[in-house]
């Protein structure tokens, strides 16, 4: 599970929207929560109106005023009862936000971005942009007009079962064209974005334990989706001949998956915390666009609603050098431009190698 997330704060109002979910994520996992600020980026203004911490007017403060702005923000009512660790750094913010990751050994970052737009430096902000593109953990990447993934707890049920972890009855289905349990509005569902390789199968384990942490103590959902080129796109691109995958392979691989996730050979986190599968096939040859649809709408076949909108989505992608700049792989970043919705997005090589690292030091 997620026990160390850094939240980098610059005084804004859209950086504090992070707040609510780091602290639901930290109470969930016991973990603890580290606030991150850079001097010389921000400056202290008037009080904010919902928080306890100010937002920004000038171009530089020193570090008793960051210090004071870290410590107002650590006493948000958000974050009452959650372990915070405060860090104030000087240097290129987002290089100081990176090196803080391995600093303070976080496991998650989680990040407020500008509205979508065109290019990524405007559709993230360009200190987003590059945290997002060279972190070596998962990034959650909160969206200014986008909602919060936040199931809202009845009242009565929230102070005593904020540090339950979720166990509803496992619910492990099909391809969603055919079935789909009723689920409970206390579930967080998070669409896996998933392409047939097995990089992007690393994102199961994040994305279960996002689904588990935000949905505690109800129970959580994934629900996996694939988009197959239609065969005659494929027959006029000869560079994905030897990959393509037909809709029967598809289905039949992601029936497959979703059988190693309810006995616990992928991602044993799922099992753990019974969270509910289901998953989609469909042919297209939009795939950003196919994919936000499925999270912004759910899938309705001949008017049989098979399952409804997502929360989260979730994607492995690669930093790709272009032109001496890090960015983000076509398809993430076609979908970051599409949607408002929240982003958990994983770099395959080093999901991989924290996976590895987990599991030899289970095994000592």
């Amino acid at each position: 599970m997620f026990e160390r997330i850094l939240v980098p704060l610059d005084g804004s109002t859209r950086a504090a929207r992070a707040l609510p979910i780091i602290a639901r994520l930290a109470h969930a996992t016991h973990g603890s929560v580290i606030l991150v600020s850079v001097v010389n980026h921000f400056v202290l203004g008037e009080p904010s109106s919902t928080h306890n911490h100010r937002t920004l007017s000038r171009d530089d403060i020193s570090m008793s005023e960051a210090e004071a702005y870290l410590e107002a923000t650590a006493r948000s009512p958000e974050l009452a009862h959650v372990t915070v660790e405060k860090a104030i750094l000087s240097g290129p913010v987002a290089s100081t936000v990176l090196y803080a990751v391995t600093s303070c050994r976080a496991d998650l970052i989680v990040i407020s971005s500008h509205g979508r737009s065109g290019m990524m430096s405007k559709m993230l902000g360009s200190v987003s942009e590059k945290v997002v593109c060279r972190a070596t953990i998962p990034v959650l990447l909160l969206r200014e007009k986008g909602s919060l993934p936040l199931v809202q707890y009845p009242q009565t049920d929230r102070e005593e079962n904020i540090n339950q972890v979720p166990s509803p009855t496992p619910a492990y289905v099909g391809n969603a064209h055919r079935t789909m349990p009723t689920m409970s509005t206390g579930l967080t569902r998070i669409l896996v974005a998933l392409n047939g390789t097995s990089s992007a199968h690393v994102l199961l384990n994040p994305a279960a334990e996002l689904a588990a942490a935000l949905a505690s103590p109800y129970g959580g959902a994934l629900h996996l989706a694939r988009v197959v080129l239609p065969p005659e796109v494929v027959a006029q691109k000869h560079a994905y001949g030897s990959v393509a995958e037909t809709m029967e392979q598809a289905q039949k691989s992601l029936a497959a998956v979703t059988s190693y996730l309810h006995v616990g050979l992928m991602a044993p986190i799922v099992a753990q915390y019974r969270l509910a599968v289901t998953w989609t096939v469909v042919e297209s040859e939009q795939i950003a666009e196919t994919l936000v649809h499925l999270a912004e709408h759910g899938e309705d076949v001949e008017g049989e609603g098979a399952f409804g909108d997502c929360d989260i989505i979730a994607m492995a992608t690669h930093g790709l050098a272009i032109e001496n700049q890090l960015t983000l792989g076509s398809v993430a970043a076609h979908v970051i431009a599409l949607t408002h919705c929240p982003i958990l997005l994983v770099r395959p090589t080093a999901q991989m190698q924290m996976d590895r690292s987990f599991e030899r030091s289970a095994n000592v």
